[in-house]
């Protein structure tokens, strides 16, 4: 079996990086650059696993990640939270959210 990963990110340098990289590793990967573009491939595909970033400019990671989960409740533990800032993860953070993994970025 195939997991297939979906990588919502606002930088395509970043899209394009994890993509070949899990490409190579065997995943399928599909890309989303936004929380619109990755809610309708939620909403048509499923996935096994969601590399999501935290800073995007038109809908924060944060806000996204809850959407996801309450549309796609399976997801929850499927998460992981990507980010270049130290800050994270915040306090007032919900604590489903702040159960997921967060991975730094460079």
């Amino acid at each position: 079996m195939t997991w297939r990963v979906l990588v919502v990110d606002d930088d395509p340098q970043i899209r394009d990086a994890l993509d070949r990289a899990l490409t190579r590793a065997g995943y399928q990967v599909l890309c989303a650059e936004g929380g619109d573009s990755a809610y309708a491939i939620l909403s048509s595909t499923p996935v096994d696993v969601v590399l999501l970033d935290l800073i995007m400019p038109q809908l924060p990671g944060d806000a996204l990640f809850l959407a996801i989960v309450r549309r796609w409740p399976a997801l929850k533990s499927h998460v992981i939270l990507m980010t270049g800032h130290v800050d994270a993860p915040k306090r007032e953070w919900p604590e489903e959210l702040k159960l997921c993994p967060i991975l730094t970025k460079p």
